[in-house]
C-alpha cells in the first residue's frame, strides 16, 4: 500500500485517483500519522482476483506490470515435472 501525505495527495489527486481506479489502496497521512485509506468501492468478484489482491496486500506477491501472454507453447524434453522434482529431492538426501 502506498502512503501519501495530504498535501501531496491534494496536489496530485488525479494521478492517485487513477491508481485507485486500477485497484490500488492509498494511505493518507497528516504529518506522518495515518488518517484514512482510499480504496476502490467496486471490487472484482472473480475469486482468483480476490485471492491475488489479498496476497498482494499481505506482501506475499508483487504483480508484474503490463500484460503477460504466452503465444506459443513451450516444449520441454524429459519426463513429467513432478518426476523431475522428486528425482532432484532424492539426490539431495
Amino acid at each position: 500500500m502506498e502512503t501519501v501525505g495530504l498535501r501531496e495527495a491534494n496536489v496530485h489527486f488525479a494521478s492517485y485517483l487513477k491508481k485507485v481506479r486500477g485497484g490500488a489502496e492509498i494511505i493518507l497521512t497528516d504529518r506522518g500519522i495515518p488518517i484514512a485509506i482510499i480504496k476502490p468501492i467496486i471490487s472484482n468478484t472473480n475469486p482468483l482476483t480476490i485471492k491475488l489482491d489479498q496476497l498482494e496486500a499481505s506482501g506475499m506477491l508483487r504483480r508484474a506490470k503490463g500484460e503477460f501472454i504466452l503465444t506459443t507453447p513451450v516444449s520441454c524434453k524429459g519426463g513429467l515435472i513432478s518426476e523431475t522434482v522428486t528425482d532432484q529431492r532424492r539426490e539431495r538426501c
